[in-house]
């Protein structure tokens, strides 16, 4: 084989190890919260890129992934805890795994006298699928006699919710939101990412609003009764 196109293979294979290491050690870093300045100007001295277009690309991804990490530690309104669901949250319908609606305020009535964790998820959401495990630890901790676990999923698409529901086993109350992501309960709870936990008192009232990683110390205390 020519030289020239042995060393342009080359030369285009580490290209594309270099952008995977880029994106991995940004990643990295900004969920650690550690890319500063001096970080920054070391890691472009090693991944320097002549091509326009790449780094346009790493930008884009730097970006994106920055704002999805501030977006997850985003605090919640305080009216949450406040007030009770409004009634434009009250009918947003949810569809059973047997496919009957029912509306939120139903569901929140069919739980009343018990306290209620409501993940949200989807089941293209890898992290949602990932804290699946810790989520039944905690169900074994605090049992499910006086706790109920809702799963509520933001999928658009019915198959895919119930073939994740039969493939992981997930043990729960499960409701499919209508609509998906864009409805009235997203807008209130201000839903920017998933998994989302929220866990509800004996009369269906938010008393914590947001947890984004099922081990959270305080979701545990709070279902425990030592917060």
């Amino acid at each position: 084989m020519d030289k020239y196109i042995i060393a342009k293979v080359d030369t285009v294979a580490r290209g594309k190890l270099r952008l995977a290491g880029w994106i991995i050690v940004i990643a990295h870093s900004v969920s650690q919260f550690t890319l500063d300045k001096r970080n920054f100007q070391y890691l472009y001295s090693l991944f320097s890129f002549k091509n326009i277009l790449m780094k346009a690309f790493i930008i884009l991804s730097f970006i994106f992934l920055t704002t999805s990490s501030f977006s997850q530690h985003q605090p919640v309104p305080d009216y949450l805890t406040t007030q009770a669901f409004p009634d434009s949250v009250k009918t947003v319908s949810l569809i059973q795994p047997d496919g009957t609606s029912v509306s939120f305020a139903d569901m929140l009535q069919l739980y009343k006298g018990k306290k209620v964790v409501i993940d949200i998820w989807a089941s293209w959401c890898r992290d949602c699928l990932v804290g699946l495990p810790k989520l039944e630890a905690l169900k074994q901790k605090t049992g499910t006699a006086d706790v109920i676990y809702v799963f509520l999923s933001v999928d658009k698409d019915d198959p895919k919710w119930k073939t994740a529901i039969n493939r992981y086993n997930i043990q729960g109350e499960h409701y499919r939101v209508e609509g998906g992501w864009k409805t009235p309960l997203s807008n209130y709870i201000v839903l920017d990412w998933v998994p989302r936990y929220l866990v509800l008192d004996e009369s269906g009232m938010i008393i914590m609003p947001k947890a984004i990683h099922v081990d959270d110390a305080t979701l545990e205390k709070v279902l425990t009764g030592d917060l």
